[in-house]
């Protein structure tokens, strides 16, 4: 029967669900949103792009040291680095950007969205051309403060409505 409160476990559960982030499997923090319209949190995308770029450079070069810092990093499988090695007309991307202009050096642009494996292309804006879900990071913001309330221990001594619980000398 709706409205009895039997089955919110499994809904809030659902909710729950949909508030983490499919790259870290935290909570989201500073949520962007992905051109596949799914959300990843900013660190997260940062952190992708820089293991995708060491990726990049370590799969082209033979003496890479297994000792670099860089390597601890968790790398892509190869199927995400032949992705992002491949021509233009062979991905389902927009376009290949992955080069600084009057520079040799690649950069990575494109890297697959943790949420549906489809190459997400930042273009010549980077991080900078996506926009941040202020709408989901504020669900979030009230998840956080709704899990700490239920977790709070109420104070007894209180007029009501009860305060949360602090520890002080008498």
């Amino acid at each position: 029967m709706e409205g009895d409160g039997s089955d919110s476990p499994v809904t809030i559960k659902n909710i729950e669900r949909e508030l983490i982030c499919p790259a870290c499997k935290e909570l989201f923090t500073h949520p962007l949103i992905l051109p596949c319209q799914h959300s990843i949190c900013h660190k997260c995308v940062k952190e992708l792009l820089l293991t995708l770029d060491d990726s990049f450079n370590d799969v082209g070069s033979d003496n890479s040291n297994q000792s670099s810092p860089r390597l601890r990093l968790p790398s892509p499988s190869m199927d995400k680095i032949d992705r992002i090695n491949r021509p233009a007309s062979q991905r389902r991307s927009v376009g290949w950007r992955g080069w600084k202009r009057n520079s040799l050096t690649p950069r990575t642009t494109v890297f697959p969205c943790p949420g549906c494996e489809h190459d997400v292309d930042l273009g010549e804006r980077g991080i900078n051309g996506l926009f941040r879900n202020f709408t989901l990071e504020t669900i979030v913001e009230r998840y956080r403060q709704a899990a700490r309330a239920a977790t709070a221990i109420m104070c007894d001594l209180c007029k009501p409505p009860p305060q949360e619980s602090t520890k002080s000398c008498m």
